[in-house]
């Protein structure tokens, strides 16, 4: 369903599905994307946690598979104020992995020139899972790095990442 949309992109542009998390906006690569799923209560909130003891790993089925799921706002430490009480989870697959991201909202799909996207500045971006910054004109966005989410978030049976 979602290949119709996200890979319509012309050269010099990259597709990505905006999610919402604490009032701020991030990308998605929007190639990753399988799924999205209205139904935040199907997350397990058991398993690890921040020093502060705020659930970032859980877990929830996609396709009647166990996956992890991540916490996005929980793992960039945004704070908790603001966030919408019902969650999406955006089912990814990256690095060999099948994940969820629990984020807000699902807002759009856009498509970002090349031009408009730029590395994340370090000292000032300074969040590891922020790899890049797409500006246009005033609004502008994360950019997730999907790769590194999938590869930190622990398998549900305790395997290896």
């Amino acid at each position: 369903m979602f290949d119709q949309w996200f890979n319509r992109t012309h050269s010099g542009s990259s597709m990505f599905l905006i999610v919402n998390v604490a009032g701020n906006a991030y990308g998605l690569g929007a190639d990753t994307v399988v799924a999205l799923i209205d139904a935040p209560a199907a997350v397990s909130r058991a398993e690890a946690t921040t020093a502060a003891q705020t659930t970032i790993y859980g877990t929830t089925t996609h396709a009647g598979q166990l996956i992890a799921s991540v916490e996005v706002g929980n793992l960039l430490g945004l704070p908790r104020a603001g966030r919408a009480p019902n969650r999406v989870l955006v089912v990814v697959q990256a690095a060999g992995r099948t994940v969820a991201l629990q984020v807000d909202a699902a807002v759009a799909v856009l498509e970002v020139p090349t031009s408009a996207i730029e590395a994340a500045a370090p000292g000032v971006d300074v969040d590891p899972f922020v790899s890049q910054i797409a500006r246009i004109g005033r609004w502008s966005a994360g950019l997730l790095d999907v790769e590194l989410i999938a590869q930190a978030a622990p398998r549900p049976n305790g395997g290896r990442r």
